[in-house]
């Protein structure tokens, strides 16, 4: 049956097909009643056989009982004329085979999309269908959820007794002496025709694990008998791939689900998975002082670096497969299908409710509710912003973001209005968050000059950060008796409790936290750190409930203990302008850090933020050409000299140093600073001196200055200018820090409330007249006449609003804003750079692509 553009099949109307093959036809199709694009899929009329036809409907009936972010989802089955059609989630991206036809993929990706894949197949497993047909072409690489496992066609339902391991394959016609699967993909089993389980897919894993590592099929041979007799009795080849080598923990993992007897894989999906997310966090974890320096014992660094990974991950495999065995899966059941970003999402009293603010299809913020049984979302229709808190009587605090705005700002007008609707009422300005306590009072954060404050009730302060980014997120105990908030410190960020006295105290520190919700009547904290929920008790014992197989963010838990979380998938990208042209470029086929812009606007420092690999990139023209990586691998860039040629580079400590790396040829020639630890760095116009922000041995941060024979630097502002700065990581260069004059005679450095200019030659420093204290430095305009400045450092919000500020006069002046194209999911704008005419600039933006899920049967 072959359907065209404006068709109907039941209630979807047809657009365009998608594709074909042995299990179906897919076209685009739109749903009216929702109004959202799906995938629909029918049988080809001349595939109408009766096993063909049965096969197909338990397609439909095995994928409609899965509920799994990595799972394709179903939405709907029919019949229209005789014809069944299933109707499926619809993807943007690219199949694995695809992205294979470009050559391996990094080992991080490898891992990242292998213990995706089974968390996956372990939900398909635990619910009775085993997929029988995994490869290549049945994995999705979606670009808003990660994988997803397409084409359960050859499901075959079994008896689950006892676990997964144990199953029982239930008789079908297939059984007797016939095998369903791809050639390089099937397992033994399947060949021999003893049926397939659980463990025929973890085979098929482990060959589509090789192939992602090598770029080469485990199993191949000149014709399909020879392909077949090497999955029955040959081992693949040891695994290759050109650059980066295959650690050998991770080809250990491989080859054990390549066994070809059954009982010698993993036993089951989750084991798998846990093994490849031990690996993944224990790569990373490793001290460099555990592994010998460049020595004739060098080749011991490989050795024991996989050593300790596979101990590792042995150990947490063991620990997390002995607590998974004891209970089930939890289950995934999708809320939202729309593009876009989610906000914040909370729990109703009643548990059956989600109120949740998104920026749907590129639309400013709304609020929306849901009931989870019915997930159909209905917007309120209050101006745009988001929900931060919903009271136990159902009153709504909402956060109203500033006019104009397409992305989610960190501070805004915190308003209040019933559930049941009305007009929003404004209490306060300047809020970041805010959450309702048990007796219906309101507990805030918000800016106040340059700090952020923890007030509760309104009004009254339980606690001051040293400076406006650094607290995030405030959630009051059910029990009313304590507000936990996350703070950034040097150390890394501090899971916090205050009591109602401002008593505060750390419960943990926490490397990557993604959110905060109370559990258990407020006996725990549930969080989410890297890509791993844990849980923490009052008295900072922590456990590890369910590792997440990608990011996610958490929002809320109910009080029968339903999680409220959202996968996302981040883009962060760079643009940019050279001199002379009118139109802006994307510079970057991989997401990048913008480091820095080269004085004379034609050169771009970059760090790609995957690999931490350091990057030079031409801004001209269509097609900006990449330099290629520097010769330094450690460490952060940042600042470029004039022509490109020359890169200022901190080196990791303790303690830390400067370099200077030419982007040629040549070494890296390090810069003598006596007993001054740097922090950030940038040349003066010259292209020789250097300013400096750092320290001596217990000393605060200040601003030096190092020309060229100085045996050390010379003090340019007094000790603590920088107490009260921003707080912004050292990878940024500290961007907003300072900034010299184009003639070298001035260095605007910012110390809030205030921009304060110093002469480089000594004397009394002046402050810049205008200034308020809340945006970003970005630098001085050619003349010497203006500062350019980025509204609203804290919000951070799209547009970036850019100005000028008159350093005698004081008078502001609008310049640009700053907007990228891509608006679905767009979060924010930051690290602009400009030259001193703004005439070049590039800026970094940062999408994110967020599905809502409830998920139960954690604990």
């Amino acid at each position: 049956m072959a359907l065209r553009s404006g068709d109907r099949l039941g209630p979807y109307e047809i657009v365009a097909p998608l594709g074909a093959g042995g299990m179906g036809e897919v076209y685009r199709a739109r749903d009216p009643r929702l109004g959202r694009d799906v995938a629909v899929k029918v049988l080809p009329t001349e595939a109408s056989d009766p096993d063909r036809v049965r096969r197909f409907e338990q397609e439909a009936r095995a994928v409609a009982a899965l509920r799994h972010p990595h799972i394709l989802a179903v939405y709907d089955v029919g019949s229209h004329e005789g014809q069944p059609y299933i109707v499926l989630e619809l993807l943007e991206g690219e199949s694995l085979r695809e992205r294979l036809s470009r050559g391996p993929l990094p080992v991080s990706k490898v891992v990242e999309v292998g213990a995706q894949i089974c968390l996956g197949l372990a939900a398909a497993h635990a619910h009775g269908v085993v997929h029988r047909d995994l490869k290549p072409e049945n994995l999705f690489l979606s670009r808003e959820s990660g994988v997803k496992i397409l084409d359960f066609g050859l499901a075959k339902l079994y008896e689950v007794s006892g676990g997964e391991g144990d199953e029982q394959p239930t008789a079908t016609a297939t059984d007797r002496g016939v095998w369903l699967g791809t050639p390089g993909y099937v397992s033994p089993e399947q060949l021999r025709g003893t049926g397939a389980s659980a463990r025929s897919d973890i085979f098929a894993l482990g060959a589509v694990l090789y192939e992602m590592l090598t770029g080469e099929r485990a199993f191949k041979g000149a014709s399909r008998a020879d392909t077949l007799s090497a999955i029955l009795d040959r081992d693949p080849p040891p695994m290759e791939r050109p650059g980066e080598p295959v650690p050998p923990s991770l080809e250990r993992v491989v080859r054990r689900c390549l066994e070809k007897d059954p009982e010698d894989r993993f036993q089951n999906a989750r084991d798998v998975a846990f093994a490849l997310e031990a690996l993944s966090s224990a790569t990373w974890k490793i001290p460099e002082a555990l592994l010998p320096g460049p020595s004739r014992f060098r080749w011991l660094k490989p050795v024991l670096l996989g050593l300790l990974v596979a101990a590792a991950s042995g150990v947490a495999g063991l620990w997390y497969g002995k607590r998974a065995a004891s209970r089930p899966l939890p289950t995934f059941t999708p809320l939202t299908s729309e593009r876009g970003a989610l906000y914040d999402a909370r729990f109703t009293p009643d548990g059956r409710t989600v109120v949740y603010s998104a920026a749907w299809e590129g639309n400013p913020p709304e609020v929306f509710s849901i009931r989870v049984e019915s997930p159909v979302p209905r917007p309120f229709g209050f101006p745009p912003g988001g929900v931060l808190s919903v009271s136990p009587s159902g009153e709504l605090a909402l956060l109203r973001s500033r006019p104009g705005n397409v992305g989610w700002p960190k501070l805004g007008t915190l308003a209040r209005v019933p559930f049941a609707g009305g007009v929003p009422r404004d209490v306060l300005e300047d809020v970041a968050s805010a959450d309702w306590t048990p007796d219906g009072s309101l507990c805030v954060l918000r800016r106040v000059g340059t700090q952020m404050q923890l007030e509760w009730p309104i009004g009254t302060v339980l606690y001051r950060s040293a400076n406006i980014p650094h607290v995030t997120v405030v959630r009051v105990s059910p029990r009313g008796d304590e507000v936990a908030f996350v703070e950034d410190k040097a150390g890394g960020a501090a899971l916090q409790l205050a009591d109602r006295r401002g008593r505060v105290r750390t419960v943990a520190v926490l490397s990557e936290p993604l959110g905060l919700a109370w559990s258990d009547g407020g006996r725990e904290l549930w969080y989410i750190d890297g890509r791993i929920l844990y849980a923490i008790d009052l008295s900072g014992r922590r456990r590890a409930i369910q590792s997440l197989g990608y990011s996610a963010f958490l929002f809320d838990v109910s009080a029968e203990g339903r999680v409220l979380l959202a996968y996302f998938r981040g883009d962060n990208r760079v643009r940019g302008q050279s001199p002379g042209e009118r139109t802006e470029h994307d510079l970057t086929a991989t997401p990048i850090h913008a480091d820095a812009l080269s004085p004379d606007g034609q050169f771009l420092l970059a760090t790609a933020y995957w690999f931490g690999q350091h990057l030079l990139v031409r801004l001209r023209g269509d097609a900006p050409v990449q330099l290629g990586a520097l010769g330094h691998p450690k460490g952060s860039a940042l600042d470029l000299s004039t022509g490109g040629e020359r890169v200022l580079f901190l080196e990791p400590g303790p303690p830390r140093r400067l370099a200077e790396v030419p982007t040629g040829a040549g070494e890296p020639r390090p810069l003598p600073l006596g007993a001054v630890e740097p922090i950030a760095a940038s040349w003066l116009r010259d292209g020789v001196s250097v300013l400096i922000r750092g320290h001596e041995p217990g000393r605060p941060d200040r601003l030096f200055i190092k020309r060229p024979g100085d045996t050390a630097p010379r003090p340019l502002t007094p000790e603590g200018s920088f107490v009260s700065s921003f707080a912004l990581e050292p990878e940024s260069n500290l961007v907003g820090s300072f900034a010299a004059s184009p003639d070298g005679a001035w260095v605007a450095v910012h110390e809030p409330p205030r921009i304060r200019c110093y002469p480089v030659a000594g004397g009394e420093p002046r402050d810049v007249p205008g200034y308020d204290g809340q945006d970003l430095l970005l630098g001085w305009s050619s003349d010497g006449r203006f500062l350019y400045l980025q509204r609203d450092l804290d919000a951070f919000a799209a547009p970036a609003q850019l100005f000028r500020l008159d350093v005698q006069t004081g008078q502001q002046t609008p310049w640009m804003e700053l907007l990228p194209p891509e608006r679905i999911g767009l979060m924010f704008v930051h690290q602009v750079r400009l030259t001193l005419d703004g005439q070049a600039y590039a800026y970094r933006y940062v999408r994110n692509l967020h599905n809502l899920y409830i998920v139960d049967g954690l604990e």
